[in-house]
């Protein structure tokens, strides 16, 4: 897959949607302690739906051995 752009945010989709899931957007559960499995998930989630929005397909992933270990605490 070719990566997208997002021409508005000055980004790619997965260097913006990686960006804000650290600044706590990817804590799903509000522990303050973000996980590889929900930056992942967040991840995931955000930039297939905004490609989509833009006419494109992305899928990426994050791969881990521990989806439960903490990324970054905050």
């Amino acid at each position: 897959q070719i990566s997208s752009s997002w021409p508005e945010k000055k980004h790619g989709l997965f260097s913006y949607f990686l960006m804000k899931g650290m600044k706590g957007e990817a804590d799903k559960n509000n522990d303050k302690k973000l996980t590889f499995g929900e930056l992942g998930n967040y991840i995931q989630t955000n930039v297939s739906n905004t490609a989509g929005l833009l006419d494109r397909e992305q899928t990426p992933s994050l791969s881990t051995q521990n989806k439960s270990a903490i990324f970054i605490s905050y």
